[in-house]
């Protein structure tokens, strides 16, 4: 009897275990995919430069490594939750059927398995209460993302420009900055906590009325001798889990918005890097390759609104020669290397370069 009993102890644990690796390795690949994925998509070409003047998917640097964590995870998490409540609704359902017996309605009218279609009505009940006190935990969830992306922006852009405000004892400025950015994110989590709570209340209850409610639907026929008490104590636990098991997606309602929060903020990447693409592979301005010479042909440029930057611009600059741009800040001087370095699409006209050109950046990144 010991051997036997360690050989199952042995055989649970590594069951147990065996669960836990295949949903972790499962998450972590399918992370690992769609990480790679959104960063050669970003990081290809020019489109991180245009991902940030479409002005489509805030924070990306997030999305790819944070939102892309939960929404692989919860996935698989949920996935599993779900599986295990079908098998216990699966394995409840026929028993709560055959305990029920028969609820005759009127002379002739007979209702089999009773006690099955009054769980399916209470789930229903609590499902409804939990979409109506709920729906707003995803666009919460959303804004808490965003105003959490923000305030790791602005702790790094303090952090890569430390020296310059150390120099200009910038400090406090930089601090009550970072005070209003956190100030955002409080605010939406108290949000997130009232929605919480509301749905507690719910959940609570949901629990406790279904332990109570097999026993008053059953009572009656307990009195009247219709059934035992052993057939009423099991029909009630039945009914207990086959409850529990129909209330899946209510207990798991926040977790399922917070994932979909995160679900939403990589499909609008997705979809921004594809706008971004698209932008770049089809820019209004004619570009020609291999070129003897830096030519613009009646360039003309605007900026993302439609503003004119530059009306028409005409030269031709041979290998060797030294040309200054001079000009107030805002005239298209950086627009106009943008736009012969192949980034910038607003515009009509023609470039031509020569091969391998590079333009070197205002702040020069190796």
């Amino acid at each position: 009897f010991g051997l036997l009993f360690l050989g199952l102890a042995a055989a649970s644990m590594a069951l147990a275990v065996a669960q836990l690796w295949g949903r972790q390795e499962l998450s972590l690949r399918w992370r690992h995919f769609l990480v790679r994925h959104l960063q050669a998509r970003w990081l290809a070409g020019g489109t991180a430069w245009h991902l940030n003047h479409l002005d489509a998917a805030d924070n990306p640097d997030q999305r790819i490594s944070e939102n892309t964590r939960w929404a692989t995870a919860l996935a698989v998490d949920l996935a599993a939750g779900l599986l295990q409540a079908a098998l216990m609704l699966a394995s409840f359902l026929g028993v709560l059927w055959t305990l029920s017996g028969t609820l005759v309605l009127a002379p002739g009218v007979a209702l089999p398995g009773w006690l099955v279609f009054a769980a399916l009505l209470y789930a229903a009940a609590g499902a409804a209460l939990t979409w109506v006190l709920g729906r707003t935990l995803t666009p919460i969830n959303i804004a808490r993302n965003a105003a959490e992306a923000e305030h790791r922006f602005t702790l790094l852009r303090a952090r890569e420009n430390a020296e310059a405000i150390a120099l200009t004892a910038g400090g406090p400025a930089e601090a009550r900055g970072a005070a209003r950015s956190f100030g955002d994110v409080v605010r939406v989590m108290r949000d997130l906590l009232r929605a919480e709570r509301r749905l507690m209340w719910i959940g609570s209850g949901y629990g406790l009325v279904a332990g109570v409610l097999p026993l008053l639907l059953l009572g009656p026929r307990y009195f009247a001798g219709i059934v035992t008490l052993g057939v009423l104590m099991q029909a009630a636990g039945a009914f207990v889990e086959v409850a529990r098991a129909l209330a899946w997606w209510q207990e798991n309602w926040p977790r399922l918005a917070d994932w979909r929060s995160h679900v939403e903020r990589v499909v609008a990447l997705e979809d921004a890097l594809a706008e971004a693409e698209a932008t770049a592979a089809h820019p209004a301005i004619a570009r020609e390759d291999a070129s003897p010479a830096l030519a613009l042909r009646d360039l003309a440029l605007q900026a993302p609104d439609g503003t004119v930057l530059v009306a028409a611009a005409d030269a031709v600059i041979q290998p060797g020669e030294r040309v200054l741009l001079r000009g107030e800040s805002g005239l298209g001087k950086s627009t106009l290397l943008r736009a012969a370095a192949g980034l910038w699409p607003w515009g009509t006209g023609t470039v031509a370069v020569p091969a391998g050109m590079m333009v070197l950046p205002q702040r020069p990144y190796l």
